[in-house]
């Protein structure tokens, strides 16, 4: 089991956010990446967790193209989200984009990330097949579409960051009410876990902390077969 290390702040803020990266049981490199930052303070990657913060952004990376190449491509956006999170999220993409591009390696990377605010609106911005579910008491749903096509029980990319000169993002926004969760996650962990057993996890637990771990140990007692990222948010206002 990963560990995770953090803090916390004033719990009556807007909203408690755990992240963490996990190798999973199979794979001996990690081509994932994720994490969260506060807006204009603190930078938080992986293994960290943060509560108390008022606006928040929040990226899951699943590089592909190799051991190595898939590793670059995730920690390029990784790096380009930690360097200026107050940044647009096309700025974001597009700055890892041109970096991924210029290095001419056959390095490609999917890409989830939200915008969240204090008064509950939110936008993303989405690459690939990294997801970002909302889960409330109603249920859970997919705010995002796999840019993936399944060819004989394989799935295949239709969009990755690192692929052309121009970053293909697809983007939209909402809004989320009190007591709503935003969980971003790699194929690492969907793949292995169907939704009622993460609706499960994330609202059965004591807090995000608890939930995100559960959510990797579940993952891992499937098989593990791929790295696992989660960044779980509550949205508390």
């Amino acid at each position: 089991m990963t560990a995770v290390y953090g803090q916390k702040s004033d719990t009556s803020s807007s909203f408690d956010a755990s992240a963490i990266c996990d190798l999973g049981m199979v794979r001996t490199n990690n081509e994932d990446a994720c994490g969260f930052a506060r807006l204009g303070n603190i930078i938080l990657n992986h293994h960290s967790k943060f509560c108390g913060i008022d606006a928040i952004v929040a990226w899951v990376a699943d590089g592909c193209g190799g051991h190595d190449n898939g590793e670059f491509a995730s920690y390029c956006l990784d790096q380009s989200f930690c360097s200026d999170p107050s940044r647009s999220l096309d700025e974001i993409f597009a700055y890892a984009n041109n970096k991924i591009v210029a290095s001419k390696k056959n390095a490609l990377s999917t890409c989830s990330a939200i915008k969240l605010y204090g008064n509950g609106r939110f936008e993303i911005a989405h690459v690939g097949d990294s997801r970002i579910y909302q889960i409330n008491n109603i249920g859970i749903g997919l705010l995002t579409k796999d840019h993936s096509v399944n060819v004989n029980n394989r799935s295949f990319l239709t969009n990755a960051v690192g692929e052309g000169p121009k970053c293909r993002t697809e983007k939209f926004s909402g809004e989320l009410n009190k007591g709503d969760y935003v969980l971003l996650c790699s194929d690492g962990l969907y793949g292995l876990l169907p939704d009622a057993d993460i609706y499960q996890s994330v609202r059965y637990s004591r807090n995000v902390h608890d939930a995100a771990e559960r959510l990797i140990r579940r993952a891992n007692d499937n098989g593990g077969h791929d790295n696992i990222s989660v960044v779980l948010i509550k949205y508390k206002q």
